[in-house]
């Protein structure tokens, strides 16, 4: 039994050590500014190229943040909006619900007092009917504050879902700014390895390992793509739904109505 373990120390230390050999092959190293000084501008063109990528998928990046703050800002701003309308449906509602029980309350004794064996024809003719309260809040009130209501909860509904829009477009913005960088990686032993090969072929660099980041990269880059673009379907369906309801509150509440300036999903 003792003889085997030392077998299997160094079954453990060769497994240890080829895993580090392959985790150092999976990554290219980078090659940095020094070892390109000296090539000329006019075969470094591959790498400008690759450079300005990079430079726009940073540009992309921020404004991609940006558009997350904007659309969080715009959805606290939202749920407070929603907070006002249900208020004010409370209100009319309850308002509404005093008057139907006033007015069923007043029919039925109203019902009661003019029953024919209580009160003769002519004295009922003769009598002067009391004035009908007026009503505080009329059908069309009502349905205007509910349709209000329904629209805050739509629009709360939309912009959550653009939050989500806008978050998996920052995790797209990233991933593209990783395969922009990786693009560049590969540019720049292009160069070199055509300029000085030796000193690539020193370093123990070959394509293949800068290709496979590259790969690597634009997979992730494919799989958020995708959920980017599924959760804009989403969005997309949550605005028209908001848009519906807007523009029937719109009708409800005449000229003096303003739509809210609320932007629709972003393209892709």
């Amino acid at each position: 039994m003792r003889s085997q373990r030392p077998k299997q120390l160094v079954f453990v230390l060769a497994g240890a050590v080829t895993f580090a050999m392959s985790c150092a092959m999976s990554h290219a190293e980078r090659i940095d500014d020094s070892r390109l000084a000296g090539i000329p501008e006019t075969q470094k063109q591959p790498i400008t190229v690759a450079q300005g990528e990079v430079n726009q998928a940073q540009q992309d990046q921020e404004v991609a943040k940006q558009g997350k703050v904007d659309a969080e800002t715009q959805l606290k701003l939202a749920k407070s909006e929603q907070d006002v309308a249900q208020a004010r449906f409370d209100q009319v509602k309850q308002q509404r619900d005093i008057e139907l029980k006033a007015m069923h309350d007043r029919e039925a004794a109203q019902f009661k007092g003019t029953a024919p064996e209580q009160q003769p024809q002519e004295q009922a003719s003769s009598e002067v009917q009391p004035a009908q309260p007026q009503q505080l809040v009329t059908p069309a009130d009502f349905q205007q504050a509910s349709v209000a209501l329904d629209t805050a909860k739509a629009k709360v509904v939309y912009l959550s879902k653009l939050v989500d829009v806008s978050k998996s477009g920052s995790t797209l913005a990233d991933r593209k700014l990783e395969l922009a960088n990786a693009k560049l990686d590969l540019a720049r032993f292009q160069v070199l390895n055509t300029v000085n090969p030796a000193e690539v072929e020193a370093m123990k660099l070959n394509e293949a390992q800068f290709d496979s980041e590259v790969a690597k990269k634009q997979a992730k880059v494919a799989d958020a793509e995708s959920k980017f673009s599924q959760q804009r379907v989403d969005a997309r369906q949550a605005y028209d739904k908001w848009s519906g309801l807007d523009q029937q509150l719109s009708q409800l509440s005449g000229p003096n109505y303003r739509r809210a300036d609320v932007p629709p999903p972003p393209r892709g």
